[in-house]
């Protein structure tokens, strides 16, 4: 359903995307109008994302320092895939299947990176849970002041 519901507001979408950045300000506030009961250039917001990432994906919020990856794909459907630069308690998350372990050159299966170390990992594309590694305490005091 969310590959159908892609497919047909993609379309759409870019439409949209072109007559306001390369369009007239005419053009662009007509298609705004046209566009707008068509989902518009909204139409990839939160709910949409948050289908992929925490469905398809399968990225389970939780408290502490545990990360949930449970996807819903079936592990005979994509090859490859990739959730890259996700925040998740102070760290970066990079999640990804790699049924060869071609694409990303990081080995075969579903694996799961926090700040860039692996933090969980199996062959299939099922359930796997990993720890988040301390943040050093240099890191800790930069991330809170912004820097």
């Amino acid at each position: 359903m969310i590959f159908r519901h892609t497919t047909m507001n993609a379309r759409k979408s870019v439409l949209w995307l072109f007559a306001c950045l390369l369009g007239s300000q005419a053009e662009a506030q007509d298609a705004q109008r046209h566009t707008l009961k068509l989902r518009g250039k909204d139409y990839n917001h939160s709910t949409y994302c948050d289908l992929i990432i925490t469905g398809l994906v399968g990225l389970r919020p939780q408290a502490g320092d545990t990360v949930v990856v449970n996807p819903l794909l079936p592990e005979d459907t994509w090859d490859f895939f990739c959730l890259d630069g996700v925040p998740y308690h102070g760290r970066l998350l990079t999640i990804f299947w790699d049924r060869t372990g071609k694409r990303y050159q990081k080995g075969k299966g579903l694996r799961v990176f926090a700040d860039g170390r692996e933090i969980a990992a199996s062959a299939t594309l099922s359930r796997i849970i990993g720890t988040l590694p301390e943040i050093p305490a240099e890191s800790r005091s930069s991330r809170k002041s912004g820097k």
